[in-house]
């Protein structure tokens, strides 16, 4: 394995893919939300890491498998990937195959900003996310895919930011 890279995704808009970064979104904690669809497979992810954050990435449509140092994982189906703040992942040379996905990462380097929530209670979902005990975690496509189909929709259009978070904070009880 090559050395892995500190990935920081870039504000992007084509008709396949959207990346939105703080500088567009301004919500607080969130460094990155995005959705893809792919036509055709794309090359496999180089092994990364993003700093601070945890990275969900949802499968909306296909099969999807990523992978960390010491396992691989496949997911589909609404089922949720999650890498950990500073944990190196990628596709381990494997493509991404037809599908659809979305992800956004949470930097939970600033309890004090995370969220709009108090600190209280962004200390309290910070410590919440780091106990997920796995790194797929098995969820309903019915139920995870309009909150987050919602959540990019408010961000394309240019929405309150504030309206945001609370659609993030469902995704977690799910």
């Amino acid at each position: 394995m090559n050395s892995a890279i500190n990935w920081q995704d870039q504000y992007t808009i084509t008709k396949d893919r959207a990346i939105y970064v703080q500088e567009q979104h301004h919500i607080p904690g969130v460094h990155t939300l995005a959705h893809r669809t792919m036509t055709n497979a794309i090359p496999s992810l180089e092994w990364h890491y993003h700093e601070n954050c945890f990275e969900f990435t949802i499968a909306a449509k296909g099969s999807i498998n990523f992978c960390t140092q010491s396992s691989s994982y496949k997911f589909s189906g609404g089922d949720v990937f999650v890498s950990f703040p500073n944990e190196i992942h990628g596709t381990n040379t494997v493509p991404i195959a037809l599908g659809e996905l979305y992800w956004f990462q949470l930097d939970i380097s600033n309890e004090d900003n995370f969220l709009y929530l108090n600190k209280e209670t962004a200390h309290y979902m910070i410590e919440q996310l780091k106990e997920i005990p796995h790194h797929v975690v098995k969820a309903n496509a019915e139920e995870v895919y309009p909150l987050l189909k919602q959540a990019f929709r408010l961000t394309q259009m240019g929405a309150d930011p504030r309206m945001i978070p609370p659609i993030c904070c469902c995704f977690f009880t799910l």
